[in-house]
């Protein structure tokens, strides 16, 4: 089998096992996206943002809202109950089905982007000829279009990344060939799609910036060159804003809810986690009367017990303080491979580690860009495997059914010797982990025991029913955190 059949093969293959996945189980997000359906479908664009029948109001930028509403169009044939407003948590099959496929359908934009970036991807082994799945090529085909996060986050749990990273991957690869137009005018884009992806807009503007707009002698390129870009980022947030010039403080209400605390539900593996699990320790030390909510998985604004509480500033603070100084350490190195993408992966873990009420679910924003590094570089490629390998742990508490813990096992297993194997192969006896990270990762064998069956057994369930998310978030987190403190050493000292 050639190597293009081969790729095409395990796109097609991954788009028939997501199909397979339509009956399992789904979050509250799928309500969202089907409650947005029908506010788009059923509501004039002036009352799409104060909607509020359901608790799942449009917290998306208008981009977004268009998406749903050109999703709705087909949505009319296939079951009008799901464009009511009011027919909250409704969710006939005809529905799931269709919700479902529209996932699918729009990762297509993912598998495109997947496709321009392999003509730049060099296989490793020069002699690598016909069928191998271990190469480079195969391999960031699997982290695109197969990647276990992924997997659970869009097709079981319900989101809709899949388009989105592959409108950021197109914008790298037009930035990193010199397209600055096209580039830009994407991301811009993305941003009116999607706002988490602010998180990374510091690396967008410095890399633009740096290796374009100041890459000339002349005075008056660096002014046009400014103000051309100014002027084609702009258009994107014209055509998004535009129609609700008149509701912009409603709109920013929306989507930058503040009350709606620190950490979400179940704690993100960041820097917040441990802080959060300290708090509750040393109020359990001092024998606190105090009670934080912090591990009853609500979403909600809660001050700790004992430490100080965190205030969206200082989280902000934080976050810019870890993008900025590896940034401009990076940006003055002259030799560095993907000067972009690592911006990129610095700004996602800084926002990642240091953010204000982080999902679980923004580690992709890391390991996706993170994936291109890995086939160029034996110590990116060691790094990757850690960090994908505990990242993917990380979102084990999002799949919570019974029905689906074979499913989720045997993805996590089978991700996870993939990804190892065909490092391996790559970089032969480069490819070497550290007997600590062993060590480490071996502990997640002896976490799931704990959580899976330990917990129940001795009947934690009903004392500590938060417990097993409380050990897997603060596990994680120590992982996660070792991951970017070794990333940095890698890409701004050795």
């Amino acid at each position: 089998m050639s190597e293009k059949n081969l790729i095409l093969s395990i796109i097609l293959l991954a788009g028939l096992f997501k199909v397979l996945l339509f009956p399992a189980y789904h979050s509250t997000d799928f309500e969202v996206h089907r409650n947005w359906l029908a506010i788009t479908h059923s509501l004039p664009i002036e009352k799409w943002y104060y909607e509020n029948t359901s608790e799942w109001t449009l917290d998306y930028p208008p981009f977004f809202a268009y998406f749903e509403y050109v999703l709705s169009q087909p949505a009319k044939y296939i079951d009008k109950e799901m464009l009511r407003v009011d027919n909250l948590n409704y969710k006939s099959t005809e529905t799931i089905y269709y919700q479902r496929t529209t996932v699918i359908l729009t990762e297509l934009i993912l598998v495109y982007s997947l496709l321009k970036i392999l003509n730049k991807v060099d296989n490793a082994q020069k002699k690598d000829t016909g069928f191998n799945i271990l190469n480079s090529k195969c391999f960031l085909t699997i982290q695109f279009v197969a990647n276990f996060a992924l997997i659970m986050v869009d097709n079981i749990h319900f989101q809709y990344n899949g388009f989105l990273f592959g409108i950021m991957m197109l914008s790298i690869y037009h930035l990193q060939n010199k397209n600055w137009i096209v580039g830009s005018v994407l991301f811009s884009t993305l941003l009116n799609l999607k706002h988490i992806y602010l998180y990374v807009a510091p690396a967008y503007f410095f890399y633009i910036l740096t290796q374009h707009v100041l890459k000339t002698d002349s005075l008056i390129t660096k002014f046009t060159r400014l103000i051309t870009i100014g002027f084609v980022s702009i258009v994107p947030f014209v055509l998004s804003l535009g129609p609700f010039i008149n509701h912009i403080p409603q709109l920013l209400t929306r989507l930058f809810p503040f009350k709606r605390g620190l950490s979400h539900a179940y704690w993100a593996p960041n820097v917040w986690a441990l802080y959060n699990f300290g708090d509750k320790i040393s109020s359990i030390l001092i024998g606190s009367k105090s009670k934080s909510s912090l591990t009853s998985g609500l979403v909600q604004d809660v001050e700790h017990v004992v430490f100080p509480s965190i205030p969206p500033k200082v989280t902000f603070i934080l976050s810019l303080i870890f993008m900025l100084v590896p940034m401009l350490v990076i940006l003055k190195k002259k030799n560095i491979i993907d000067r972009l993408i690592n911006l990129i992966v610095i700004c996602a873990f800084s926002s990642f580690l240091f953010g204000w009420h982080v999902h679980e679910k923004a580690v992709l924003m890391i390991l996706i860009p993170a994936s291109i590094l890995a086939v160029k570089d034996k110590n990116q490629a060691c790094l990757y495997f850690f960090m994908t390998t505990i990242s993917y742990y990380s979102l084990f508490p999002l799949i919570y059914k019974n029905f689906e813990y074979p499913i989720k096992i045997v993805l996590f297993v089978m991700s996870v010797l993939y990804n190892y194997e065909a490092l391996r192969y790559q970089f032969k006896d480069g490819f070497k982990l550290k007997k600590i990270e062993i060590f480490y990762l071996g502990l997640i064998i002896l976490l799931e025991f704990y959580n899976s069956c330990l917990h129940y057994v001795i009947s934690f369930d009903k004392k500590l029913p938060y417990l097993p998310l409380m050990l897997t978030s603060v596990y994680c987190s120590l992982g996660i955190i070792y991951s970017w403190a070794k990333y940095l050493f890698l890409i701004l000292i050795k």
